[in-house]
């Protein structure tokens, strides 16, 4: 059994579609891929099922009838969905809409994060293009009302939080001046999503209008024994900042042995002020 077969088979007895579930998840609901082949002949969906590596065989009733029933191969898994479009999207031809329309989901879905308001409206769209064309206008057992008020309410939501989110990112950046390492560290993110969150958010960079001087990072480092991360922080400027000006005045940096010596210095330091804090505290 080739694909080509495959794909005319579908064309006649397959179907594709998006199930809408309610969750319990911040949006109130949510889409899922399903493809399915209908027939009386369980061992034709076998050896579908075997050439394909996807999808599960079941038998169920037809049209609610107790004694009459049909055999349907499902496919409803995501990644399972996705091989079948590789395998067989570009050989399907009665049903090619449908086929662009999920593949058109799969570009705008993310598994594993929450949508923006703006991809969760476009789903919503694809589902019920899809549904339009398979002629399914009074199957929905999810009303259209409800998902609307859930985007609706999923919007506001979003917004909220954007508007918050912005507020206190130029709070910290612009009113406080803290650099973007520093926000990252206090907001327990990574810098590259700080960057990421306030080019979304239209926040400005400060100008670069840094001015150190030379003997200023050689007195820190040298003579005060303070590290990048340290200078950083006392300077209110990125680790990268700091590096950057060391390579810029060719200001060296220390040994390895003297750093690992310095480190171990500290370290027994900080040791000696908690033992000291205890003993304080026990007295």
């Amino acid at each position: 059994m080739n694909l080509d077969y495959i794909a005319g088979f579908f064309d006649g007895e397959g179907s594709i579609g998006l199930k809408l579930t309610k969750e319990k998840s911040t949006m109130g609901f949510g889409l899922r891929p399903r493809l399915s082949f209908t027939q009386k002949n369980r061992q034709i969906l076998e050896e579908i099922h075997k050439t394909l590596g996807i999808g599960s065989v079941v038998r169920r009733n037809h049209m609610g009838i107790s004694d009459s029933y049909v055999h349907v191969l499902d496919i409803n898994n995501f990644q399972e969905c996705r091989k079948f479009l590789a395998l067989l999207g570009s050989r399907v031809v009665l049903k090619h809409k449908q086929v662009a329309i999920l593949a058109q989901f799969f570009k705008i879905h993310s598994y594993y994060r929450r949508p923006t308001p703006e991809l969760a409206q476009q789903e919503f769209q694809l589902f019920m293009q899809l549904r339009e064309m398979n002629g399914q206008y009074k199957r929905l057992h999810i009303p259209t009302s409800y998902v609307k008020s859930c985007l609706r309410k999923y919007i506001r939501d979003v917004n909220s939080k954007r508007r918050a989110e912005k507020q206190l990112l130029v709070k910290l950046y612009w009113k406080d001046q803290m650099s973007q390492e520093r926000i990252a560290k206090q907001l327990k993110l990574s810098r590259n999503t700080v960057m990421d969150r306030m080019i979304r958010h239209g926040i400005p960079a400060r100008p670069r209008l840094i001015r150190i001087e030379k003997a200023l990072l050689e007195d820190l480092y040298w003579k005060k024994h303070m590290s990048l991360q340290q200078i950083a922080e006392h300077l209110n400027i990125s680790r990268d900042t700091v590096w950057d000006k060391m390579r810029r005045y060719q200001i060296p940096r220390r040994p390895n042995a003297l750093t690992i010596k310095l480190a171990m210095r500290a370290h027994i330091a900080q040791s000696s002020n908690a033992c000291a804090t205890a003993s304080a505290i026990s007295d």
